[in-house]
């Protein structure tokens, strides 16, 4: 991989097995570990494309329920198993058996038109935007869940002094 480098490139549209979403991406952010692989190429092959904070609409969900063409989402850009011990235990961002199927490292990601979702699950790795959120809005909802979770980790109470490193939109969403 050659660091600091983009390309753009025709690429083949994706195509759904059962179980599998394509949404027509609207909005996609910028994460800060989309610039970590593209200045020191960390997590990447040639030809990866990146991208995972976004929001889009459903065009194409062959056998998966609750899904229609047209429904706005956004997506947890991890693909869990579901089944290995550090799933079972919660820690579905430590799944044994997901790593190369995460969208934007492995599986093509979101600086793209169309973007394969490999397993969705309504509610799990896949969820409907209410007609109140906004598509860029609805781009920020991963890197919000993320901030979100560390300040439920964190368990602040009134009065406890904190320190946020980094104000990207993960320590911004934290603060």
């Amino acid at each position: 991989v050659q660091p600091a480098r983009l390309d753009v490139a025709e690429v083949d549209e994706p195509a759904p097995a059962d179980g599998q979403v394509v949404v027509e991406v609207s909005e996609c952010g910028v994460c800060g570990s989309d610039l970590s692989s593209y200045q020191g190429g960390l997590g990447t092959r040639p030809g990866q494309v990146l991208g995972h904070e976004f929001s889009g609409r459903v065009v194409a969900a062959p056998g998966v329920d609750g899904l229609s063409d047209g429904d706005r989402v956004t997506v947890r850009p991890l693909t869990p198993c579901g089944r290995c011990d550090r799933c079972l235990a919660g820690e579905v961002h430590l799944c044994e058996n997901g790593r190369g199927l995460d969208i934007g490292y492995g599986v093509p990601g979101a600086f793209a038109e169309r973007v394969l979702v490999p397993r969705a699950l309504l509610g799990q790795t896949i969820f409907k935007l209410p007609d109140a959120v906004s598509d860029r809005a609805g781009a920020l909802v991963e890197p919000l869940s993320v901030a979100l979770r560390a300040a439920r980790l964190a368990a602040p109470a009134a009065g406890d002094v904190a320190v946020v490193f980094g104000l990207g939109i993960i320590g911004l969403g934290a603060v």
